[in-house]
C-alpha cells in the first residue's frame, strides 16, 4: 500500500528570521560573492559529528577542520539553533542537521525541475537508498527534513512547488519552510522570469540513529579487502551522487 499524500507535512513559518537581522543576511546574500561568511554544503556540523561513530567520526572531524570558516556569520548559529528545536519538535522525534547553513542563488532564467531530497523514484516505485555509498561524508539517503529560509522576494517567478499536491508557495522574505525528503514530497523552483535573483538559506535534517547507522558500515566497509567489497553494489566504492527522484521527463533509473 503506497502512503497517502499529505500536505499537512509541509510546514510554513512567516517571519521566521527577525526583520533586523533579515536586512543582514539579505546584504551577505547579495553582496558576499567570495563565500566569506558562510561554510560548504558538504561540511558536517557539530551535531553530526557528535553521532558519528569510530573512525568515521574521525573522518567527519577531519573534513570539517579541514572546511571550517571561522569568519560564519553569528546569525547563522543564532538561526540554526532555533530551527533545531522548531523542527524536532514538531517532527516529534530528535532531528540534527548534516550540514551548516548553504547559500543558494537562483538568477534570472533559472529553476529547478521536481526532485526529492533522500529516496529515487524507479519503474516499481519508490527506491529508497538511491546511490548510497557508505564512503559518503554527505549522504543524502540520511535526510529526514529538509529546511528552506527564503531571503527575499524581488523578483518575479521562483515559487517552490509541490506537484503531487498542486501546492504552490508564494515566498515571503524570511519565511521558513520544511518538508520531508521523502518520495512523496517531490518538489521544484519555477522559472525565475524578472528581477533579482532569488536568494534561500538551505540545510538538510537526519535523526542520530541513522548517522550512528551510517557510522558503522562506513567502519565495516572501509576495513574489508577488495574481494569482500566487490561483494556489494558497485556504489558504495563511488563518493558520488546523481540526481533525487524524476527531474524534468526523465525518469530515475536505478
Amino acid at each position: 500500500m503506497s502512503t497517502p499524500a499529505n500536505p499537512n507535512h509541509i510546514k510554513i513559518i512567516d517571519n521566521f528570521i527577525e526583520p533586523e537581522d533579515l536586512a543582514v543576511l539579505d546584504s551577505l546574500c547579495r553582496n558576499n560573492a567570495g563565500n566569506v561568511w558562510w561554510s560548504e554544503k558538504s561540511m558536517p556540523t557539530q551535531d553530526y559529528v557528535y553521532f558519528a561513530l569510530g573512525d568515521y567520526k574521525e573522518h567527519c572531524a577531519k573534513v570539517r577542520s579541514e572546511g571550517a570558516n571561522a569568519n560564519v556569520h553569528p546569525l547563522l548559529g543564532k538561526y540554526m539553533s532555533k530551527l533545531k528545536t522548531i523542527i524536532s519538535y514538531e517532527a516529534g522525534h530528535q532531528l540534527v542537521p548534516i550540514f551548516d547553513f548553504c547559500r543558494m542563488e537562483t538568477p534570472v532564467g533559472g529553476s529547478c525541475p521536481g526532485h526529492t531530497d533522500s529516496e529515487g523514484h524507479g519503474i516499481t516505485g519508490t527506491v529508497f537508498m538511491p546511490e548510497y555509498s557508505p564512503l559518503h561524508v554527505y549522504e543524502p539517503n540520511l535526510i529526514d527534513m529538509s529546511a528552506n529560509i527564503y531571503v527575499n522576494n524581488d523578483f518575479e517567478g521562483g515559487q517552490l512547488y509541490f506537484e503531487q499536491y498542486d501546492l504552490t508557495v508564494n515566498h515571503t522574505p524570511g519565511q521558513l519552510v520544511w518538508f520531508p525528503g521523502s518520495n512523496e514530497y517531490m518538489h521544484g523552483v519555477h522559472e525565475i522570469k524578472s528581477g533579482s535573483p532569488r536568494w534561500n538559506i538551505i540545510t538538510h535534517f537526519a535523526r542520530p540513529k541513522l548517522i550512528e547507522l551510517h557510522s558503522m558500515i562506513h567502519n565495516m566497509y572501509v576495513k574489508l579487502d577488495e574481494d569482500q567489497k566487490a561483494e556489494f553494489p558497485v556504489s558504495w566504492d563511488v563518493n558520488t551522487h546523481m540526481p533525487r527522484g524524476i527531474r524534468g521527463d526523465n525518469n530515475y533509473d536505478y
